[in-house]
């Protein structure tokens, strides 16, 4: 077998505990500072994609079909500014303020509420850092979601296939998604980041993004980078494997025919990211963004 990361060599990432956490070393954005808008103990999202970092679980469509209870909007926003004026005061670096955690920052209800709090929290304090948003962006239908992200400065939307049985078969969505909808409600706004996952073994989608409707579909999203990886921590299902350096480089320079002019980066690295207090000594330097 050509993965030089087998499965059972990942360790699973933990589940973030609180409300902001960090910052940790993120391969894409730097030193991040988490907000996390979902329960501390367990996952809540609407897709239950196969490479999961977090032990899989149903997925849910919306918060009140989960069962679990939020934080509601002011004491959300209450521990967001504690976590945010801790770390400021205490002169703790960071290069991003980042929505994602444990589970998809969409589920929460006000998301809206979050995002403004976050825009006019930067100006009042004069923080200069940029805000950040992980998302599936299964809620894409929803005009105040779109609000929501034009209030951020950098949106990472996830698009891990083309076609639908690929989508379905690696991210296991709770409400049916129509990917070109998806795509042209991304493209609403100015610019988003398309983030795609690479994984062989139980799925592979390999194929399914070397096609003109992945090309058309990153086109209608507006997306202004492709950034490629592949699994560096245990998956939630059995059977799904990450590719090799190799692997990824190569399908890069594949993808790159496909979606010019698009410029498509890839962020490999043989051992888990997103573990506190263990940068760079326990990762060295295998984090290398490849500019496309």
């Amino acid at each position: 077998m050509s993965n030089t990361v087998n499965q059972c060599s990942l360790r699973q990432l933990p589940y973030r505990d609180g409300v902001v956490y960090g910052p940790i070393q993120s391969r894409r954005v730097g030193s991040s500072l988490g907000i996390n808008l979902c329960p501390s103990v367990e996952r809540l999202c609407s897709f239950d994609c196969v490479y999961c970092q977090f032990p899989k679980r149903r997925p849910v469509p919306n918060w009140k079909k989960s069962g679990r209870a939020l934080l509601r909007v002011p004491e959300l926003l209450e521990a967001i500014g504690q976590g945010l004026h801790d770390r400021i005061d205490h002169q703790v670096q960071f290069d991003s303020i980042t929505l994602s955690g444990n589970g998809d920052p969409s589920i929460y209800p006000d998301l809206f509420a979050v995002c403004r709090f976050l825009r006019d929290f930067m100006k009042q304090t004069g923080c200069e850092t940029v805000t950040t948003i992980f998302t599936d962006a299964a809620i894409y239908d929803d005009p105040v979601f779109i609000e929501a992200l034009e209030l951020v400065d950098r949106r990472f939307i996830k698009l891990d296939a083309a076609d639908e049985e690929t989508f379905i078969a690696i991210n296991r969505p709770a409400r049916k998604i129509d990917l070109v909808d998806l795509a042209r409600a991304m493209g609403q706004l100015d610019g988003v980041i398309m983030q795609t996952m690479l994984v062989s073994g139980l799925v592979d989608n390999r194929a399914s993004l070397l096609t003109p409707r992945y090309a058309e579909l990153v086109k209608l999203a507006g997306a202004t980078e492709i950034q490629l990886c592949t699994i560096d921590k245990r998956p939630a299902y059995a059977g799904v494997l990450p590719l090799s350096e190799c692997e990824l480089n190569s399908f890069a320079d594949d993808l790159r025919k496909v979606v010019k002019p698009v410029p498509v980066a890839v962020y490999y690295q043989n051992c888990p990211s997103g573990f506190p207090g263990e940068w760079p000594s326990y990762y060295g330097s295998t984090s290398t963004p490849v500019p496309g």
